[in-house]
C-alpha cells in the first residue's frame, strides 16, 4: 500500500549555495509497487499508446537536429 514518509535531508558543504546546504525535513511518497500487475486497455487506449511511442522514436531519432530542446524537456 501506498505510504507517505517523513525523512530528514542532511546537509554537505558541497552544495553551490548557502540554501542547498542547509538541512531539513521533507515527505517522501512512496507508490504502491506495479510489478506483478496486469493491467487491461480497451483498444483506443492501446492505439494511442502506440502513436505517442511512435512520436517519441521519432523525437529521439531527429533530437540531434534541434538545436534547443529545453523547451521541450520541460
Amino acid at each position: 500500500m501506498s505510504t507517505v514518509v517523513h525523512l530528514r535531508w542532511d546537509s554537505s558543504s558541497a552544495g553551490p549555495s548557502r540554501n542547498d546546504k542547509q538541512s531539513c525535513v521533507y515527505d517522501a511518497y512512496i507508490p504502491d509497487p506495479l510489478g506483478g500487475r496486469s493491467f487491461m486497455l480497451d483498444g483506443q487506449v492501446a492505439a494511442d499508446i502506440s502513436d505517442a511511442e511512435a512520436a517519441i522514436s521519432r523525437l529521439n531519432a531527429q533530437a540531434t537536429s534541434l538545436v534547443d530542446t529545453e523547451a521541450l524537456a520541460r
